[in-house]
């Protein structure tokens, strides 16, 4: 699993380059879902996540994440209930 780890690609979200570690543990533990559009030419990066990762491991990652408006509506709906 390790293999990669010092490798480094340039990382659209930050700025910067970014060693192969941070895609596949971030700053919150948990792997960016963007590691297959910044690693797909440097390495076979399907085949090193399947062989590291569970498929529900993958799909949790790789879900769908809801839209800016449902974001929306969902914070509003939480915001607007009477606690207790």
């Amino acid at each position: 699993m390790l293999r990669y780890d010092k490798m480094e690609v340039y990382c659209r979200m930050l700025g910067n380059d970014v060693p192969f570690r941070y895609c596949r543990t971030g700053a919150t533990g948990s792997m960016c879902r963007r590691i297959r559009d910044c690693w797909f030419e440097r390495l076979d990066i399907d085949a090193y996540l399947s062989e590291c990762f569970t498929c529900e491991e993958l799909a949790g990652v790789f879900a769908e994440a809801p839209g800016k408006m449902e974001r929306i509506i969902t914070a509003a709906v939480k915001g607007g209930r009477p606690q207790g």
